[in-house]
């Protein structure tokens, strides 16, 4: 077993009490719409000529607040989602971070809404990321 630093103890740490809080404070559900993967028999889908097969994700607690400007007018949105929430998600899909992941995506569902990621800011407590913002926008 792997000797874990007490650095490391205080962001798995800081990253489950973040999760824990979205939770309380009452976290609902979006779904990330994610490339299925491609089968290497497939040439029309490499080619480009079908079209790409997606598989959803969905993820929670999340906490959506909504970011929108009437001047301009824009429809934004900021997810938080813990660290301890998108990390089965990075290891499932063999992702190299969770930074890569959202940057594969096609949109995320809220409700049924359909947005795009704009951008992904991690928050780190003792070098360890235990938070997300994610802007999305229609």
């Amino acid at each position: 077993m792997a000797k874990v630093s007490p650095v490391q103890t205080r962001g798995m740490f800081a990253s489950r009490m973040a999760t824990t809080l979205l939770r309380a404070l009452g976290g609902g559900e979006v779904r990330l719409l994610l490339p299925s993967p491609v089968d290497g028999d497939d040439t029309a889908q490499q080619l480009g000529v079908a079209a790409a097969a997606l598989q959803e994700a969905a993820l929670t607690p999340v906490l959506v607040r909504n970011y929108s400007t009437e001047d301009p007018p824009t429809v934004r949105y900021e997810l938080l989602v813990g660290a301890e929430t998108l990390q089965p998600l990075v290891e499932g899909l063999c992702a190299a971070s969770v930074e890569a992941l959202l940057a594969t995506t096609h949109g995320v569902m809220l409700g049924t809404r359909r947005l795009h990621i704009v951008s992904v800011t991690p928050e780190y407590f003792a070098t360890i990321p235990y938070l997300y913002r994610i802007l999305a926008s229609e």
